[in-house]
């Protein structure tokens, strides 16, 4: 019986072993994810920052579109960008002189405070007039009749 007693510490300090064999296998294969994570980012960062050496542009997403170098050298074959002011006075000529305020804003995409600060200017300009009715604003180009009615309401 003394061979058996003798066989067991052995089996003991041998689970220990593969315990540690495979904590340290474990540690090794997390350092190593991490060291490919870390090159791939430092790749990317690489690529974002540097310019395309084919072309000499800087690096960006092929698929975009067209380049600022694309587009037409000629400034007349560009559209020119309406001024707001414009723009809210285009829209109230083709309603007849008038539209609430909230109609504005839904044909324009623009945030409500952009357009109250807009038609605010423009009144105190004395281009437009705001005409309140209940809980919002009618808009009149200036010298047209306040009706107190607006046309183009949708709602």
């Amino acid at each position: 019986m003394g061979g058996v007693s003798q066989l067991r510490p052995s089996r003991e300090i041998h689970r220990e072993e593969v315990g540690t064999a495979v904590t340290a296998w474990e540690i090794a294969l997390a350092g190593v994810s991490f060291a490919l994570i870390g090159a791939l980012l430092a790749l990317r960062i690489v690529e974002a920052f540097s310019g395309d050496e084919r072309t000499g542009e800087p690096a960006g997403d092929e698929f975009a579109g067209p380049t600022p170098s694309a587009r037409p050298e000629d400034p007349a074959d560009a559209p020119e960008p309406i001024p707001d002011e414009d723009r809210v006075v285009e829209l109230l000529s083709a309603q007849g002189g008038s539209l609430r305020q909230q109609a504005v804003v839904d044909r324009t995409d623009w945030s409500k405070s952009k357009v109250s600060r807009l038609l605010s200017r423009m009144e105190e300009r004395g281009t437009i007039r705001k005409v309140p009715v209940g809980r919002e604003n009618a808009i009149e180009l200036a010298g047209e009749e306040s009706t107190g009615e607006s046309e183009g309401d949708d709602g």
